[in-house]
């Protein structure tokens, strides 16, 4: 009864806070103006300057956008609340309060958000009326490898990795149009060997994913949640540390065209990497901590290694990817289903692109 109370009066405070900065977005903006370089002081110059301009030009719209969506949000756990269902439905009020903390202007809202987070993942379910329906995912176990798919495997990752070699091999001059079709032409090769190598589990973790799709987001969502948390922590941490606003990783990203940015990272990366990273790696480690360490070490230093200017930026830019190497890993150890981390890689970053894509119109 106390939690049902608590969440009521949390997300009722939070809609009527939400509502006031709606209705204050210029006052909000005048304040902006005035406390932005003392926010963020302690980060790097060029960081500062990224930001101050995001907020200072697409500030009106992106504060209308996250109070709506905070009121959404808070209107969700109202009902949830009221219906006495909150340990039942413990996992989507993880995900939300997420949601609420990412989604909050203003201190009030932020801090109810983290102590949501907080106060429903300590909540024990006793009772069977505060279990949900059960939906359990497949229990699929570990494969020992045969020695055609470790010898596959080998040439998938030596297939992989020769665009370091052949990018050294292209001369400078080359035209942009030859550039771009070799570049084109090389990673639709990958995705082909990829999907011959991994044709016949990719048809059964496929079929098992969509028959038990519910189950399956049940697991990865609340999850996901807690990686998001994690991941901004590190993030923020790295930049802080290595004295560089973002990754040089993410700048040559960003200042590749659209056209061929997008579907790479959310179509091709999520594919490919899940592959190469999990797939071919998971068919040499059995032991899961072994597995999980490894995948995510490489995984981080091959996204940073060679962009960044010295051992140490790379090293210290490399952990957010880590974290979230870490986290496919352990996703794909739980389930030995290579579709549900690709799915989440997939989420990730479409999730990025498109925050990185609205930035740059709106910007």
């Amino acid at each position: 009864m106390k939690k049902k109370i608590y969440f009521i009066t949390s997300a009722i405070i939070q809609i009527i806070c939400a509502l006031n900065v709606l209705l204050s977005v210029d006052e909000i903006m005048q304040t902006f103006q005035t406390s932005i370089t003392q926010m963020y002081a302690m980060f790097p110059a060029d960081f500062q300057a990224r930001v101050f301009n995001m907020i200072m030009n697409a500030g009106p719209r992106f504060i209308i956008f996250t109070s709506i969506a905070s009121i959404i949000v808070n209107i969700v756990i109202l009902v949830i609340s009221i219906q006495d269902k909150l340990l039942k439905k413990k996992g989507l009020i993880i995900a939300l309060s997420v949601i609420g903390f990412f989604t909050s202007i203003n201190t009030i809202n932020s801090l109810l958000s983290l102590v949501n987070f907080i106060v429903i993942l300590c909540c024990k379910r006793k009772n069977p009326e505060d279990f949900p329906e059960k939906k359990e995912i497949p229990k699929l176990e570990y494969e020992k490898s045969s020695a055609k798919e470790i010898i596959l495997g080998i040439i998938l990752v030596v297939i992989y990795f020769s665009q370091f070699i052949i990018h050294r091999l292209l001369p400078n001059d080359l035209p942009l149009i030859a550039n771009i079709g070799i570049t084109v032409g090389f990673y639709l090769v990958v995705l082909a060997a990829v999907i011959f190598v991994f044709k016949d589990r990719y048809k059964r973790d496929l079929k098992l994913f969509k028959e038990n799709i519910g189950a399956y987001f049940g697991f990865i969502i609340p999850r996901f949640a807690i990686l998001y948390i994690i991941f901004i922590v590190v993030s923020l941490a790295s930049i802080l540390i290595a004295g560089q606003g973002i990754s040089k990783n993410q700048e040559t990203l960003e200042a590749l065209p659209l056209w061929f940015s997008f579907p790479a990272a959310v179509l091709w990366a999520p594919i490919v990497e899940e592959a190469i990273f999990r797939g071919v790696l998971r068919r040499f480690i059995k032991n899961n901590i072994v597995f999980i360490i490894i995948s995510a070490i490489i995984f981080g230093l091959l996204h940073t290694i060679g962009n960044e200017s010295t051992i140490f930026t790379t090293i210290i830019m490399s952990f957010p990817y880590m974290t979230l190497g870490a986290f496919l890993a352990y996703i794909y150890t739980k389930t030995e289903n290579i579709c549900t981390n690709t799915f989440c890689h997939f989420f990730q970053n479409l999730l990025a692109m498109t925050l990185s894509t609205l930035l740059f119109f709106i910007i």
